[in-house]
């Protein structure tokens, strides 16, 4: 993988995470409950890891529905009132890489919207969130 990322180089990697990154952000941005945690404006902040949220649903809930209706693996992350967490917001981080199709990204475009319009079940095997007990 040291290989690949000499061969591409930094600056097309960047480019195509940014790429990636906001083509999956500017198409579910329009909708009012999906909201982009990420500051997205900064070239330098969008390197293909970004936050996102759909208000009402359980992210732990989102990412099990994500990850059995449509193999997708997000990371729920799920905050708190300080000392127990680092943040106070409930989100996924997405984060694709180089290798990620457009048609896969275009999948997570529409598997989110599928859970907008009709919700998420309750997951009795909820995924994992991070950070799990975290005391700073």
């Amino acid at each position: 993988s040291l290989a690949f990322h000499q061969a591409i180089g930094v600056e097309r990697k960047a480019a195509r995470l940014r790429y990636l990154t906001l083509r999956w952000a500017n198409a579910l941005k329009v909708h009012p409950r999906i909201k982009i945690l990420s500051d997205l404006s900064e070239p330098a902040q969008a390197w293909g890891v970004a936050a996102v949220t759909i208000e009402g649903l359980d992210v732990r809930a989102l990412a099990g529905f994500l990850r059995a209706n449509y193999r997708i693996i997000v990371v729920p992350l799920v905050g708190g009132a300080p000392p127990n967490s680092v943040f106070d917001y409930q989100a996924l981080r997405v984060s694709p890489n180089v290798y990620t199709t457009l048609e896969e990204i275009d999948t997570f475009v529409e598997a989110m919207e599928d859970a907008l319009k009709n919700g998420v079940p309750e997951s009795p095997d909820p995924v994992p969130a991070y950070p799990a007990d975290v005391t700073v």
